[in-house]
């Protein structure tokens, strides 16, 4: 698989891409992040940093459009999703690109996973996301979780900030949202991030311990069914109200 994915992207490799890659190979790991949110999924979806599609094939909904601003993501997204008939790929900028031209798709939900972290104004993102949505749809956040763990890693990966449930459910609030639920995911992950990245000061994800990781996904699961007091992730899951003045 991974092979059949650089074949859509250039020589030159970079940290986030080698993360994707690698849990490209994690079917149980996303279909698990998919069973969080998927209560919330509505049945028009926009989904905001897409990547190379690890997350959109779990998507089951009437029309998903899968959004990048990379050519090279671009590029995977146009081959892995080709036949697949409820699946658009096009292109956006979370940072500044105009929202409006998808006035006409009745967005009910927006899924944006692990890219609010990679704006340097996050309000601003969560405000453009407020006027992708119809009145009552609901944003889907996943982030990194507790400053705390800010690592090399997350420089690397281009991170400004992690969140803890509290600044997650500050910046969300203060635009144009209603905080439903905000929770921890993935205890063993956070666990992993600590050891690799604070204390070893890893620059790097292992595609091995991924590897391994997957294999004990439904272990973890189970465990974190009971709640996780820590966690790689904070989930957020928000709507907005009232009427819509943007179009």
């Amino acid at each position: 698989m991974t092979s059949r994915i650089r074949v859509g992207l250039p020589q030159q490799d970079t940290v986030g891409e080698d993360a994707l890659l690698a849990f490209s190979e994690s079917p149980r790991f996303n279909q698990w992040l998919y069973h969080k949110i998927e209560p919330y999924v509505g049945n028009r979806i926009l989904e905001i940093g897409a990547g190379i599609g690890n997350l959109t094939g779990c998507i089951r909904a009437e029309k998903v459009i899968a959004t990048e601003y990379s050519d090279r993501y671009l590029n995977v997204l146009q081959g892995k999703f080709v036949s697949a008939t409820h699946i658009t790929i096009d292109r956006f900028d979370l940072s500044g690109d105009d929202p409006s031209r998808f006035s006409s798709e009745q967005i009910d939900t927006v899924i944006c996973l692990n890219v609010l972290e990679h704006m340097e104004d996050d309000g601003a993102s969560v405000r453009l996301m407020h006027d992708v949505l119809i009145p009552g749809g609901r944003l889907l956040l996943l982030v990194p979780y507790s400053q705390a763990l800010y690592c090399n890693y997350d420089k690397q990966l281009g991170h400004f900030r992690r969140y803890t449930r509290t600044s997650i459910r500050d910046v969300v609030s203060r635009n144009g949202f209603t905080v439903e639920r905000v929770f921890l995911f993935n205890l063993f992950g956070g666990l992993g991030w600590y050891v690799t990245g604070k204390i070893f000061h890893g620059s790097h994800l292992n595609p091995g311990s991924v590897r391994a990781f997957e294999r004990f996904v439904p272990l973890f699961q189970r465990i974190e069914s009971f709640g996780a007091p820590f966690g790689a992730s904070v989930i957020c899951i928000a709507r907005k109200d009232g009427v819509s003045t943007t179009y």
